[in-house]
């Protein structure tokens, strides 16, 4: 997730696209990337402090929370920068999330 994140700012901000696809997808990318930073984390700092793994209730309500954060995130910028809410960003991130539960399933 962190590298998904750090590496999508980064092309942002070096290489300017002119496909349209292409900016859409590098735009998408950094939520992706934080909607499996958090949760991971946590889960991998459970696992090293307590030895143990999380109960699948536990992982879902991070990824529940994890999505909230990052819906008050857009509506933050909405608020405080005048940015428009993107639904997509959102979307984005609900997909991540979504791809980690079916991950953590197979665990």
């Amino acid at each position: 997730g962190t590298c998904l994140w750090i590496g999508a700012l980064m092309v942002r901000s070096y290489i300017t696209f002119t496909n349209p696809i292409l900016l859409f997808i590098v735009g998408s990318l950094p939520n992706f990337g934080t909607a499996w930073m958090l949760p991971s984390f946590l889960i991998l700092v459970n696992i090293t402090l307590t030895k143990r793994q999380l109960s699948l209730k536990v992982v879902r309500c991070m990824l529940v929370g994890t999505f909230i954060l990052q819906n008050l995130s857009e509506l933050y910028y909405v608020y405080f920068a005048g940015a428009s809410f993107d639904l997509v960003d959102c979307l984005f991130g609900l997909g991540a999330l979504l791809i980690l539960d079916q991950a953590m399933k197979r665990i």
